[in-house]
């Protein structure tokens, strides 16, 4: 990756593997990796928990800041987004300028099982299926929209998924 590249910015719904994709690609392209929930986390908490205190408003307000950061460091190779950084129009627009942005998508039984009980997901408590199944589709057109790629990992594994990025990648950069 020369410096004036932008980074791979990863998004799609809970349990996709944008964390574990990014992390591989970001160790073999030997670039820095960043998920925007955890630097949200680190600045401000709990999400469920920023969530539940302030609203959601707040919460997206304060996830734009910390995606705009994200974006614009220098430092980073690869960007993992939180499934519902899509929602703004705002920040589809700033990764889809700022970066190279792949949407990961997933059939909702695989996502299911990565999730497990989904007890640190509030927004799926109740019926995980339902919810997952139901916030996947109201934001499917915003991750479609923002993409340069869209790849569904259903049945491939890590090594497969991070190779696909980086071709397309690599395309993409042969374009620029």
């Amino acid at each position: 990756m020369h410096l004036d590249a932008p980074p791979i910015i990863l998004i799609g719904p809970m349990g996709s593997g944008k964390t574990t994709v990014g992390q591989r690609i970001a160790q073999l392209l030997e670039v820095g990796y960043l998920d925007t929930d955890d630097l949200f986390v680190e600045r401000h908490g709990v999400i469920a928990h920023y969530f539940t205190r302030y609203g959601e408003k707040a919460f997206r307000d304060q996830e734009q800041a910390v995606i705009t950061e994200a974006v614009n460091r220098e430092d980073l190779g690869v960007i993992a987004l939180g499934g519902g950084a899509v929602i703004r129009a705002a920040n589809r627009e700033l990764i889809r300028k700022r970066g190279y942005v792949v949407f990961i998508d997933v059939s909702e039984e695989q996502a299911l099982h990565r999730l497990g009980d989904a007890s640190d997901r509030p927004v799926l408590a109740g019926d995980p299926a339902g919810n997952w199944a139901r916030i996947r589709a109201e934001r499917y057109d915003y991750f479609t929209a923002s993409a340069h790629r869209v790849i569904d990992t259903t049945g491939l594994d890590v090594e497969d998924v991070a190779t696909k990025i980086i071709q397309g990648y690599q395309q993409y950069l042969s374009r620029k």
